[in-house]
């Protein structure tokens, strides 16, 4: 069972870098290209650059904010505030929300499927975090509610 589980991620992961791959065969300007783009942060620039994309905007919108949410990088109000100024306050907002469930959702995932024999490692070698991961479990939604408070609360730098 544990090797079918390790070929099923090498294939998952092999699969991950064929995407990128393609992303690059198909339009080999396009990594590099965004990369720039969000190396000078400039809001309107992102929205004109989603905006070229004619008819399919809304699709590569939906899609650039999905790949964001689901890496975890850059920050993806980068791409919900262009989404407001482009399509406007409703529909900018119901995009940005569908494609970040969508992206939070296949991060979850991924790093459930990826990661989750690790951190069972790790925490069963430390007592403290055996302990939370006992007390997360029987209050998993208090945990999540307070984490997301101290979040908000503590001054980071984020530039």
């Amino acid at each position: 069972m544990k090797a079918s589980m390790n070929t099923v991620k090498i294939i998952a992961a092999l699969l991950i870098a064929l995407l990128f791959l393609i992303i690059h065969l198909a339009a080999p300007g396009f990594l590099p290209e965004l990369i720039d783009l969000l190396k000078r942060g400039d809001i309107v620039e992102t929205a004109e650059y989603i905006r070229s994309y004619g008819e399919m905007s809304v699709v590569f919108s939906f899609l650039l904010t999905l790949l964001v949410n689901a890496l975890g990088f850059p920050p993806a109000i980068i791409f919900s505030t262009a989404n407001t100024l482009i399509f406007g306050i409703f529909e900018g907002i119901t995009i940005s929300v569908a494609a970040e469930t969508v992206g939070v959702t296949i991060s979850f995932l991924l790093l459930r499927f990826f990661f989750r024999d690790s951190a069972e490692k790790i925490i069963a070698k430390s007592p403290r975090l055996s302990k939370l991961d006992k007390y997360s479990g029987e209050k998993g939604f208090v945990i999540i509610l307070i984490a997301r408070i101290v979040d908000r609360k503590i001054p980071v730098d984020r530039n």
